[in-house]
């Protein structure tokens, strides 16, 4: 035999003697065991010239016109339930040659399912319906689709069988025993009742047993409580780490934002209230206390550094607080000159408010650098000390007072000093 590969120089005189009185590449192939493309490789080598489809096929029809007797034997074998896949190996031809030469011999050409079902006994298929055959049992048996199978078994006039019916012919439902009746006693509200849950039921409804619940956890409250904590400290970091993924989802932190936001509209007299409560219990307070001393002593320069760069920065934008700062300063040298104790108190204590004078002196001039505040009536000119030693509060209240305060040019200022004629105030 030749191999589907190579081919011995003894065939190929052969495979072109044949080609050449009217054989196909394909009915080579098979006659030799070889593969197509090799015999067409060994036609071109020996510069033979290549027939196409419709050239081979007219070659065909011209060998088999006048040989009635070829034609009846592929009818009988066609007939017989041969198919045209079979005929074509069978006879070496092409599959639509096959059919061109049953359409002169005046013979139907069947389907596909037509072809599985020639030769199949419908009989017996519906017998094996009735008898208790599923279709996916059948499909098993017969080379059919289930489709298929209810059409064949439609033409018999059988109704289809549902799965629940197919199941009861399977398996056959068991005849029920009735059960006996079990009447219990309600253990909070005393009823009789029949046990729709299991027979071991306690409570009559879902209010009774939610009754119970609520009775169990007021009684056991501290045995619940010690429980829950026992298990948050055992597995603390799991629970955390439960928590902080399921936070950490963006639908969640947004619901958690917008909650947050609207209750605090709501409620603010509420949180203030509460805030407050926090912050005045002595162990809160003393907690914040060491807190800050703490972290004043060790971030000092941190602090120092950044209050240097907000003010330098804040002078020289906002007037208003330029302004209040140099009153404040004014103040505080004031009591520090006047006074040997200083200052003890803050200044709404001593009746000063720094926005008032600011509105006073209202409106700014253009170039404040050139402009000082000026006091009308002289600090020294007040007694700012009564004979016990205590700070007049009175005295200082007037000194600072929003009317006593003007804008003077630096000249003006500094040549004024600390005159003053009471005569021409009054």
């Amino acid at each position: 035999m030749v191999g589907k590969i190579k081919i011995k120089k003894e065939f190929i005189s052969y495979i072109i003697r044949d080609y050449l009185n009217g054989i196909g590449i394909t009915p080579l192939s098979k006659k030799y065991n070889v593969s197509s493309w090799t015999i067409s490789s060994c036609l071109t080598k020996s510069n033979i010239p290549l027939r196409s489809a419709s050239e081979q096929g007219s070659i065909n029809l011209k060998n088999i016109r006048y040989k009635n007797s070829f034609i009846l034997k592929i009818k009988e074998d066609y007939l017989s339930g041969l198919g045209i896949t079979e005929l074509s190996t069978k006879y070496h031809m092409n599959k639509n040659y096959v059919k061109t030469l049953l359409i002169k011999g005046n013979v139907k050409i069947r389907n596909a399912y037509e072809q599985i079902r020639f030769g199949i006994p419908l009989d017996s298929i519906a017998e094996k319906y009735l008898s208790g055959y599923s279709f996916f049992q059948l499909s098993r048996n017969y080379p059919l689709s289930i489709p298929s199978l209810k059409k064949i078994v439609s033409k018999f006039n059988i109704p289809h069988r549902s799965f629940s019916e197919q199941r009861d012919m399977i398996f056959p439902k068991k005849p029920k025993i009735p059960k006996p009746k079990i009447i219990l006693i309600c253990k909070i509200c005393k009823k009789k009742f029949e046990p729709y849950r299991s027979p071991n039921q306690k409570y009559c409804s879902d209010k009774c047993r939610k009754k119970a619940t609520n009775n169990r956890r007021i009684n056991n409250r501290d045995i619940i409580n010690f429980n829950r904590k026992k298990n948050y400290y055992k597995n603390r970091k799991i629970i955390l780490e439960q928590q902080r993924r399921y936070y950490m989802k963006p639908k969640v932190n947004k619901r958690r934002i917008e909650y947050s936001k609207n209750y605090a509209k709501k409620n603010k007299k509420k949180i203030s209230i509460r805030n407050k409560k926090y912050r005045n219990r002595p162990e809160i307070q003393e907690k914040n206390r060491i807190y800050f001393v703490n972290y004043l002593n060790n971030h000092r320069d941190e602090r120092n550094t950044y209050t240097r760069k907000y003010r330098k920065v804040k002078m020289k934008t906002d007037k208003n607080f330029r302004l209040k700062r140099r009153l404040r300063c004014r103040f505080n040298h004031a009591l520090k000159d006047f006074i040997k104790i200083g200052k003890i108190m803050s200044s709404k204590e001593y009746g000063i408010d720094y926005e008032t004078i600011i509105r006073h002196l209202e409106p700014f001039p253009k170039d404040i650098e050139n402009w000082h505040v000026d006091h009308i009536r002289p600090l020294c000119s007040f007694n700012f000390v009564n004979k016990d030693g205590t700070p007049n509060l009175k005295e200082i209240r007037k000194a600072f007072a929003p009317e006593n305060h003007q804008w003077l040019l630096v000249k003006d200022n500094l040549n004024k000093g600390g005159k003053w004629n009471a005569k021409k105030s009054n």
